[in-house]
Formats: structure tokens, sequence, C-alpha cells
């Protein structure tokens, strides 16, 4: 059986579109996940799948297009349009999460949707507003995310009783 790491890099060459484009491409994503299954006899998920190439992208070790991906229409000022962008800008601060975790965790999409509806009155899938985001960042408009606070791991020790 071939390495699937390879068949999945040939495949994801083979459909040309890039890995930020798969959050609002889900039936991409989907034909991408069972072309791989089928092809390596695993049964991941599309969301693993996605997080899979996003870690090894930032691993440096995905493979490129050099230019030959497909071209695909932005959603900023199609499906989120732009008089809007400062507001998505302000709920990504306040939450103060990358597009790629929000992503990866379905509590936190559903945060970003309902925000954003209640801040617009438009509703727009999570997927959407991810690629919007990922969009502005690319166009070195999207600010940089506060620090976060070291994870208090004291709070997670027991009280335990001492020896008399």
């Amino acid at each position: 059986m071939p390495d699937e790491d390879e068949v999945l890099k040939h495949l994801y060459l083979a459909k040309g579109i890039p890995r930020d484009h798969y959050d609002r491409l889900l039936s991409e994503l989907q034909e991408l996940t069972d072309e791989f299954n089928w092809a390596t006899g695993r049964n991941e998920k599309p969301e693993d799948i996605r997080h899979y190439i996003r870690t090894k992208q930032k691993q440096k070790k995905w493979v490129t297009f050099n230019g030959t991906h497909r071209r695909i229409r932005g959603v900023m000022g199609d499906v989120v349009p732009a008089e809007y962008m400062h507001i998505l800008i302000a709920i990504y601060q306040d939450m103060n999460e990358s597009p790629e975790t929000i992503s990866n965790h379905q509590a936190l999409q559903n945060e970003l949707v309902q925000r954003f509806f209640e801040a617009t009155g438009r509703l727009r899938r999570a997927g959407d507003l991810v690629a919007a985001l990922i969009e502005i960042r690319k166009d070195g408009l999207l600010p940089h995310l506060k620090p976060k606070p070291p994870f208090d791991f004291d709070g997670l020790k027991e009280d335990r009783p001492t020896a008399d």
C-alpha cells in the first residue's frame, strides 16, 4: 500500500484547491476525504483531513502548487460584504483565536456565526467567515492577536491530605 501521506499529497495537488479554501468548499473537502479514504482504506473525517494538511503546512512539510492551483473567487465583498469587514475583525480580536483554531472547534464556529449575526443581522456559514478572515490576513489587514496568559497548571492540582 502506498504511503498515506503521499496519497493525500497527490490527491491534494490533483484537486488544485489551496488549503484555506476548504473551509467554505465543504463538498470539495468531502470529495478529497472520500478519495483519500477509498485509496487508503481509512475512515477519516473531512475536518481531520483539513487539520492534518494545516498542521503539515505549519511544519513546512506540505506540498505547494507553485502557481498551478485553481483560482477561486474570494468571499470578502461577495459572500461577506466589505462593509462588514471591520465588524468581523472586531469579533475576531475579541474572540482572540486564529481562523484555523476557530475552524477546528465547533463551539468557536458557533460563537463566530452567532456574534456576526447579532452584529450585522446577516447569517453566514462559519466556513465563509473563517475564509474571509484568512483573506483579510493575506491582504495584511488582520491585526495580531493578544498574547494569551500561560496555562495555570497549579489550578489542576488536587488538594491532598498531608500525613499526620
